[in-house]
C-alpha cells in the first residue's frame, strides 16, 4: 500500500513537471529540468515527505473540511481496530498445534504481480548492462597526443580513462567511481574539432554523475513499473540528461558552434544501433527534439535563472510535500479517538488519529503501543468499525 501511495503522489508531480517542460523547455536552462526530475525521483524512492502548510494536499484538506462544514454533513468517527489471530490453531479433539500457512501464501495476488514485475524489470536492466559491460572491458587504451593533452587539461578527482573499441559505433561513457569514455575504433582523430565536442559532452556526463542518476531512474522504474507516468518520466528524464550535456557543449564553445555541433550529433546518432540503458551516449532517440533545443539555446540571463529557481522551489513546496498535520479545523484532542475493549485475557486499548491516519493497539494499559506499520506479520488483521456500532474483537480461535 505504501508503494501505491508513493506512486500516486509522484504521478501528480510528474504531470506538473511534464507541463512545465512542455511550456518552458526552450526558455529555461536544461539543468532546471534535471533538478525537477530529481525531486520526482526522491518522491518515488523515499517513503517519507516533509509536511508543509503550502502543500497542495494541505489546501485540499482545508477545502474538503470547509465543504463538509457548509453542507452540515456529519460522518461517524472511524476507528481502526485489530483482530489478533494466534500463530497456531489448537485442535481441541487432539490437543496438538496445527501449523499455519507459509508467509508466501498470505501474499495477495496483486502483491505477487508487483513482485514479479519488479524482478523482471530489474533483471532486464542488469542483464543488458552486464552484457554490454563484458564487451566494454575488451576495449584498448587510446594513444593519441590530442586526447592525452585534453585529458591533462581536464582533471578530476576520479580517474578518467579514455579507451577505444571496435564493439561500438558511437561514443559512450560508463562507470561511476572509475568512469571510462569509450570511443569507436573508427573515430576520425584528425577532426579535432568534432573530437572536442565528443570529449566535452562525455566529460559533462562524468562530472554530473549521470551514470549514477540513470541507475536510480532504473531502480524507480523497476519499483513503479505498473505506473505509466513513471515510464514517461524515465524517457523524458533521459532525454533531458542529453539535452543538458548538449547545452554544456554549446556554452563551452559558444553559440556560433550550434550548426557544427548539430551536424556532428546527427552523424554520431545515425551510428547508434542498440540499447545501453545504464550508459551515457550520443543517442539517436528524440533527435529532432535535441536538434531543435540546440538551435534555440540562448545566453543565460539573470531572469532565466531566477525563473528556474522559482519553479523548482515552488514545485517542491506545492507538490512534493505532504499535508500539514495542523491543517484540519479540529484540535488535537478531537482528532484522537480512543476505544477500550475486552479480550480473553485482559483489556486492550485502541487508538486512531484522524490527522495522521495512524492506528494502534495497546495490550498493557497504554504503556506501549503497536502500530499497523510495525506489525506486518499475518498475526494481526486490521478491520474498520465505527463508534456508533458495537465493537467485536476476537483473540485466537
Amino acid at each position: 500500500m505504501t508503494i501505491l501511495k508513493m506512486s500516486l503522489s509522484a504521478s501528480i508531480l510528474i504531470m506538473v513537471v511534464i507541463v512545465i517542460r512542455a511550456l518552458a523547455l526552450h526558455k529555461l536552462p536544461k539543468k532546471a529540468f534535471l533538478a525537477l526530475w530529481g525531486i520526482v525521483l526522491c518522491r518515488l524512492l523515499f517513503p517519507y515527505s516533509l509536511p508543509s502548510q503550502f502543500s497542495i494536499y494541505t489546501l485540499a484538506d482545508r477545502i474538503g473540511s470547509g465543504l463538509i462544514e457548509q453542507s452540515g454533513i456529519t460522518t461517524p468517527n472511524r476507528v481502526m481496530l485489530p483482530m489478533v489471530i494466534t500463530n497456531t490453531i489448537i485442535d481441541q479433539n487432539v490437543g496438538t498445534a496445527l501449523p499455519t500457512t507459509s508467509p508466501m501464501m498470505n501474499l495477495s495476488p496483486l502483491m505477487l504481480i508487483w513482485i514479479t514485475g519488479c524482478i523482471a524489470c530489474t533483471l532486464f536492466f542488469i542483464v543488458t548492462h552486464l552484457r554490454c559491460w563484458r564487451e566494454y572491458k575488451t576495449a584498448l587504451p587510446l594513444q593519441n597526443d590530442f586526447v592525452n593533452k585534453w585529458q591533462q587539461e581536464h582533471p578530476l578527482k576520479r580517474s578518467i580513462q579514455i579507451r577505444q573499441s571496435d564493439k561500438i559505433a558511437a561514443p559512450l561513457t560508463y562507470g561511476i567511481w572509475s568512469p571510462v569514455i569509450l570511443l569507436p575504433k573508427t573515430t576520425d582523430y584528425t577532426d579535432e574539432c568534432r573530437l572536442q565536442y565528443i570529449l566535452v559532452h562525455e566529460y559533462a556526463h562524468i562530472r554530473r554523475f549521470d551514470t549514477l542518476l540513470k541507475c536510480l531512474l532504473a531502480a524507480a522504474l523497476s519499483i513503479h513499473w505498473f505506473n505509466p507516468l513513471v515510464w514517461v518520466m524515465y524517457a523524458l528524464s533521459n532525454r533531458d540528461i542529453e539535452l543538458s550535456c548538449d547545452e554544456t557543449v554549446i556554452r563551452t564553445f559558444g553559440v556560433t558552434t550550434k550548426s557544427a555541433y548539430a551536424l556532428a550529433l546527427i552523424d554520431l546518432a545515425e551510428k547508434k544501433s542498440r540499447i545501453t540503458p545504464l550508459c551515457s551516449n550520443f543517442s539517436r532517440n528524440s533527435m529532432e527534439e535535441r536538434i531543435t533545443a540546440i538551435m534555440k539555446i540562448k545566453k543565460t540571463s539573470l531572469v532565466r535563472i531566477t525563473l528556474a529557481f522559482t519553479l523548482i522551489v515552488g514545485t517542491t513546496v506545492l507538490f512534493a510535500t505532504s499535508a500539514f498535520a495542523g491543517s484540519s479545523n479540529n484540535d488535537d484532542t478531537e482528532s484522537i479517538i480512543d476505544t477500550t475493549f475486552d479480550t480473553d485475557d485482559s483489556i486492550a486499548l485502541g487508538r486512531y488519529d484522524e490527522k495522521t491516519g495512524k492506528n494502534m493497539i495497546s495490550l498493557d494499559n497504554g504503556n506501549t503501543w503497536m502500530t499497523e506499520e510495525a506489525n506486518q506479520d499475518p498475526e494481526v488483521e486490521w478491520c474498520v468499525t465505527t463508534l456508533s456500532d458495537e465493537t467485536y474483537v476476537q483473540i485466537g480461535k
